[in-house]
């Protein structure tokens, strides 16, 4: 359906498949309008405001200082604009970064209360704590920057691609497509590649910046919208989220028709990621035609340029299409994503006529195909809400018994070795939603369902009574090994240890048959590297 023409000559027009679906099922259409025209919208609220704060000040008095900042952050965001709300939250959460230790911060929040409405005996508290900060930052730096941790690659880049180590390589194979394999051993904790996604999107709205998803930064709330923060300074002059919030696109899952699984915030973002590598309109219909037509039979095995990341972005879309019987759901999500854009006025001077804005439902449907043909895949790595759509992530193959694992931070896509990988060797993930010690039977299944996959890795073809030479565990290591679940920013010793455990034991033992003790360690590993990812902290 996608791409099609009307008919075979060079200057025929694309057809204009939301049309002809209109015709035959008007009664879904009109489903869809009820459902867009019926559309809930938490509004700026002082009383919810209120009650947010006050389920911060609890934690305030418990110490509990990056869940009262997140709390706080709601208040901000339900505050109605220019209110005292507004000066009491950023006053309140001027302490929290105080107690941090995060006093850059703590000083960019009182500021920011002193410009709002702030009552005056509020405004005597925020002149000492302005004045003690100014005394700590003199006694010594802000000590959250020995703890901040951004993730970068463990060898030197590739010259290939800069986003990989140079101990491994991007190549084609005949029958498989793109693959990743070691050019040297490799050890295991080693990230051998940290990729900005080529889109992202986050339910976490409290805790993170919709436009960079940091949460290191001082966050400001939109004045339009109950569900977004950005960075002060910084994406709050992004206008990304803009963009996004006039669209009044129901849920970032877009769970509402049907319960598909359609990620729209990612939709979204994808068209203007291809409008930013491309803008000039006629360029990028050129450039899509080209992919779509196949006309480019060189593969791109690098993707080290945005204009390479965004072809391979769109041959993954050729990859994938949505089942006739859900014809009128998918043409139902481009129908809504569509309009969202056309009710812009930049975008509707931009796909001014009739033939671009068949243009523009067609990419639509193209990149709703290249998203689902990842999800819930190894290329999008999601922790906790955010998901980070990673083009070179989807290179990785899949393993019963992988060799390295996706993570995210923030907006990258890091890939860390969790096994030992010998010279020559693919670099494999799990495609599994953590359950690697399923049955054969059970997770062979379940590929062939999800992925259309048969897996003939060394573990599903072993023999089940196959025995393993690697070292058992003790009943007291099996229980320590629990606490890898555990996210908590002070226990940053302890996981450390765990760690340092973990990799000593794989080294050692990771090349052996698999076992329960090996998925022990395995699983515990995994669990403590999205942990280290996920706070951006070291352990």
């Amino acid at each position: 359906m996608l791409w099609k023409k009307e008919s075979i000559g060079k200057d025929a027009r694309l057809v204009d498949f939301l049309d002809s679906e209109r015709t035959h099922h008007k009664h879904i259409f009109s489903l869809f309008d009820d459902i867009s025209e019926s559309k809930k919208v938490l509004e700026k609220s002082g009383k919810l405001s209120t009650h947010y704060r006050k389920k911060a000040m609890s934690q305030l008095e418990s110490k509990n200082w990056h869940e009262a900042i997140e709390l706080l952050n709601e208040a901000l965001c339900f505050a109605e604009n220019d209110s005292q709300d507004v000066g009491g939250a950023y006053a309140e959460r001027s302490t929290c970064f105080f107690n941090l230790h995060m006093y850059d911060h703590c000083l960019t929040d009182i500021k920011l209360a002193r410009s709002s409405k702030c009552p005056q005996v509020v405004q005597a508290k925020l002149s000492k704590l302005r004045e003690s900060c100014k005394k700590m930052l003199k006694i010594s730096p802000n000590t959250e920057a020995e703890d901040d941790f951004k993730p970068t690659l463990s060898f030197d880049a590739s010259e290939q691609c800069p986003f990989v180590a140079n101990v491994v390589k991007i190549e084609g194979k005949e029958k498989m497509g793109r693959c990743i394999t070691a050019t040297r051993d490799i050890d295991v904790g080693q990230a051998i590649m940290v990729e900005e996604g080529f889109v992202w999107s986050t339910t976490e709205n409290y805790r993170r910046c919709c436009v960079c998803l940091e949460t290191t930064n001082p966050l400001v709330p939109c004045k339009n919208c109950t569900d977004s923060l950005m960075c002060f300074g910084k994406c709050e002059k992004n206008q990304l989220h803009e963009i996004e919030c006039n669209m009044g696109l129901p849920t970032v899952n877009g769970k509402e028709v049907n319960g598909k699984e359609v990620n729209f915030q990612l939709v979204v973002r994808s068209i203007l990621m291809a409008l930013k590598t491309i803008p000039n309109l006629n360029e990028l219909i050129r450039f899509v035609e080209r992919i779509v037509s196949a006309e480019d039979n060189e593969p791109i095995n690098s993707a080290s340029t945005p204009l390479s990341r965004y072809a391979v972005f769109l041959e993954n879309g050729l990859k994938w299409q949505w089942p006739k019987k859900e014809n009128k759901t998918y043409i139902g999500h481009i129908k809504r994503i569509h309009e969202a854009f056309m009710d812009n006025d930049d975008f509707a001077e931009l796909f001014e006529d009739d033939d671009h804005e068949r243009f523009l439902r067609h990419l639509i449907g193209h990149h709703i195909c290249a998203l689902q043909y990842a999800t819930p895949n190894v290329c999008i790595g999601e922790n906790d809400g955010t998901s980070v759509h990673s083009i070179i992530g989807r290179f990785f193959f899949h393993s019963c018994y992988p060799n390295a694992v996706l993570v995210t931070s923030d907006r990258s896509t890091v890939a860390v070795t969790i096994r030992p990988i010998e010279k020559g060797e693919e670099v494999t993930v799990s495609y599994l939603p953590d359950e690697l010690n399923r049955s054969t039977k059970y997770r062979r299944k379940w590929l062939l369902v999800q992925y259309n996959l048969m897996c003939f890795c060394s573990r599903c073809t072993q023999p089940a009574t196959a025995a393993s030479n690697a070292t058992a565990l003790s009943k007291l290591q099996k229980n320590e090994l629990r606490n890898a679940s555990n996210r908590d920013p002070k226990k940053q010793a302890k996981r450390r240890n765990l760690t340092v455990a973990c990799t000593k034991y794989l080294n050692a033992n990771g090349r052996e048959q698999w076992c329960d003790d090996i998925y022990y360690m395995l699983h515990a590993y995994i669990q403590l590297l999205c942990t280290k990812y996920y706070l951006n902290l070291k352990h």
